[in-house]
């Protein structure tokens, strides 16, 4: 065929076909070529986490929130009188710790439990002993900025305990 199917003998066509002839098939694949150097290194990653951890060396035999006086290392946390505040909304793993002292006969138990802003117990957080124990419980809750996480106890008599520990840890 001398001509373009889709046309008469133009110009154009005329000028197409002595510059290129028609495509052909496409041939095989070629042989894999050799690696190539690897490109630079990105830039550095930065961690953005949060985490908070006080405790309290003294003893107590005092009800309600436990005071915690020593920061240990703090990102996105504050230590405030009542607990630790989040700075940065996110799914926190809170783990606290204590050791109660038996002081002498008791027959009620020393109950701790961690709350969120005064107003959420985190039911499952709550340890109990009546003998002398260390108590600790890890919990995964969801905290919004300013939320206050506090460790309150409810001591009876001839108990006390010491070193209490919170500990935040953001996972999500």
């Amino acid at each position: 065929m001398d001509h373009c199917p889709h046309c008469c003998e133009c110009y154009w066509c005329k000028l197409q076909r002595r510059i290129r002839g028609p495509c052909g098939k496409q041939g095989p694949p070629g042989p894999k070529g050799e690696r190539g150097e690897q490109g630079p290194a990105g830039p550095p990653g930065t961690i953005a986490t949060a985490y908070g951890f006080a405790y309290s060396p003294s003893k107590s035999t005092q009800n309600g929130i436990v005071k915690f006086t020593v920061a240990g290392p703090l990102q996105e946390f504050e230590l405030i009188p009542e607990g630790l505040k989040a700075l940065k909304t996110g799914v926190y793993q809170i783990t606290y710790k204590v050791t109660v002292n038996e002081e002498g006969a008791t027959s009620n138990s020393a109950k701790f439990q961690l709350v969120v802003n005064d107003s959420i117990n985190i039911g499952s957080s709550m340890t109990e002993t009546r003998t002398s124990a260390n108590l600790y419980t890890t919990q995964l809750f969801s905290l919004l900025e300013n939320d206050v996480v506090k460790l309150v106890a409810a001591m009876p008599q001839g108990l006390s305990y010491s070193l209490p520990a919170l500990q935040i840890i953001q996972v999500g």
